[in-house]
């Protein structure tokens, strides 16, 4: 069974934060999470980043077991962790990296094995099969082609949506 907590602002309330412990089924302070901030790419992103680290860190996980995940690195494939955290920015350029550096057939591999995945914003909606529904609300800047993506979860993901969307 795949562990997801599909948000849109990541460990925001009581109920979100108890889910991840209960996905993750480890003390907190035992948690060892891979920290994906792929996706943000500006001043504004690069906020919310900080605040997806804060979250963690306010629910106890350890600072120096929340693994900052570079794009270019292999090393983080050799590691160990419980959690694999991806926050939110551009849908379009998250996946093309993951896929450009391989790392999407890796976090892959994991959900399969049992690891907690946790999708914020953009990282939510590249559970989907197909992000192409996205292009309303993110711009593909990336060149991205083929917009195929995890598929753990059928039809559209949108985050942030509320019913003043619909006007």
């Amino acid at each position: 069974m795949k562990r997801l907590l599909l948000t849109s602002s990541g460990l925001s309330n009581t109920a979100i934060k108890q889910e991840f412990l209960n996905l993750v089924g480890k003390p907190v302070k035992e948690i060892i999470v891979l920290f994906v901030p792929t996706a943000s790419r500006s001043e504004d992103d690069l906020f919310y980043v900080e605040k997806a680290r804060h979250q963690l860190l306010n629910l106890g996980v350890l600072e120096k077991n929340i693994i900052d995940f570079v794009v270019d690195s292999p090393v983080h494939k050799e590691q160990n962790f419980d959690s694999i955290v991806v926050c939110g920015g551009n849908s379009f350029y998250l996946l093309s990296k993951l896929k450009e550096t391989k790392y999407f057939d890796f976090f892959n591999q994991k959900v399969d094995e049992g690891t907690t995945y946790v999708g914020i914003s953009a990282g939510s909606v590249i559970a989907t099969k197909n992000i192409s529904y996205i292009n309303e609300l993110d711009i593909n800047d990336c060149g991205l082609k083929n917009f195929n993506s995890f598929g753990w979860l059928d039809g559209m993901l949108i985050p942030h949506y509320s019913d003043d969307d619909l006007l």
